[in-house]
């Protein structure tokens, strides 16, 4: 009960500093005066930050499949839950049939290339340059988005914005160990299987920030801005949370994150892809389709656990 208090604990400071530190990045970048698109990014990983630092945490403490787990997981949820819950909640969103398979095409080739640096843990020189490419894909990709001009003017201190933004920085850093080391001790002692966990309620808890973002964004009629976040946030897990971390180590997460869930983070990003290209919008039809996926994906992940 105390392990579950404390991972309870953690989880909701990982939560609010992940909350403290977008609004931050957000105010410092309207008084920078910067592009929209640019301040979409800073917030995207902003939101991210609880996915990436709880990854990083557990491959720090050697909990390699559960940092694994949270990307992948991640990823294969920011998929269903972003444009599932956006497209149920709001009006139907047109979006850019060219930003859609750009963006979309470029973020699966890259889960797939992310996936085989994680396959291929034991090749060092493979590894890294697998990983190298998917940063050096994902800059590619963030600077061919077009950057647009921002209609507020810069203005106001940034002082307060930085030091509130560090502080917040500081303790995602923190909660994340609480809540990774906690989630190892419930594991070890049998309370909560591996999968559950690694693919099931990390990734799901710490995708709440983008999850409200997309419905934010949604309700506002904002497909662009909803479509970026998606394909946006996996980009940046993927690249932080997978690719940084194959330069230095070797991952080696359990059987079934290569197997199982590599295969559906990458099928789902495909999915999502065909079905923006092909519709144009993020509607009802859309959402019912890779929600229904994603329950898919669980049913077989766990039957074969």
């Amino acid at each position: 009960m105390i392990h579950v208090l404390l991972a309870a604990g953690g989880l909701l400071g990982l939560l609010i500093a992940s909350e403290v530190l977008v609004g931050q990045i957000s105010l410092l970048g309207t008084r920078l005066g910067a592009p929209h698109v640019w301040l979409g990014v800073l917030v995207a990983l902003g939101a991210d930050a609880p996915e990436i630092t709880t990854a990083l945490a557990a491959l720090a403490t050697g909990s390699q499949s559960i940092g694994v787990g949270v990307v992948e997981g991640s990823n294969i949820y920011n998929v269903a839950g972003l444009l599932g819950f956006g497209g149920l909640l709001a009006a139907a969103m047109s979006i850019d049939r060219q930003q859609a398979l750009v963006l979309g095409a470029g973020t699966t080739v890259l889960c797939a290339v992310a996936a085989m640096a994680v396959a291929l843990s034991s090749a060092g020189a493979a590894r890294a340059a697998l990983g190298a490419t998917v940063l050096l894909g994902t800059a590619a990709l963030l600077v061919m988005q077009p950057a647009g001009a921002s209609d507020v003017e810069a203005s106001g201190s940034t002082v307060r914005p930085l030091l509130l933004g560090a502080l917040a920085a500081i303790g995602l850093v923190v909660m994340s160990g609480v809540l990774v080391r906690n989630v190892e001790d419930l594991v070890t002692s049998g309370h909560i299987p591996l999968g559950v966990v690694s693919i099931l309620v990390l990734p799901i808890a710490t995708s709440i920030p983008n999850t409200w973002a997309a419905v934010h964004l949604a309700r506002r009629g904002l497909g662009q801005a909803v479509l970026a976040t998606v394909f946006t946030s996996n980009l940046i897990n993927v690249s932080l949370g997978i690719a940084l971390p194959t330069l230095v180590v070797a991952l080696k997460p359990e059987r079934a994150a290569v197997a199982v869930d590599a295969p559906a983070m990458v099928a789902m990003t495909a999915l999502a892809t065909l079905l923006l290209v092909a519709y144009r919008v993020v509607d009802r039809r859309l959402a019912l389709i890779v929600m229904t996926a994603y329950a898919a994906y669980l049913v077989i992940r766990f039957s074969l656990a």
